[in-house]
């Protein structure tokens, strides 16, 4: 299994299909986060982020590029 292409949380395991697309994969992600946690209803998630790409993006162990992007992320839940 490709981990560059899975996601492991506490032992779950998504497996993430990008050739559906970035926003697929994500839509994915959320809609998971959002029934594991039991978002409550009529909350407003909005999710932003603009991270320039450079070659160090391209190395998945790269902790240093995966925190810039991490960063960048500007998540909001208003409930």
């Amino acid at each position: 299994m490709d981990t560059a292409n899975n996601i492991g949380n506490r032992g779950n395991v998504l497996e993430l299909d990008f050739d559906l697309g970035l926003g697929f994969a994500l839509a994915e992600v959320v809609h998971l986060y959002i029934a594991e946690k039991k978002l409550p209803v009529n909350s407003v998630l909005t999710i932003r982020m603009e991270a320039p790409i450079y070659e160090g993006h391209y190395d998945v162990d790269n902790d240093e590029a995966f925190s810039e992007l991490h960063s960048e992320m500007d998540i909001n839940l208003q409930m």
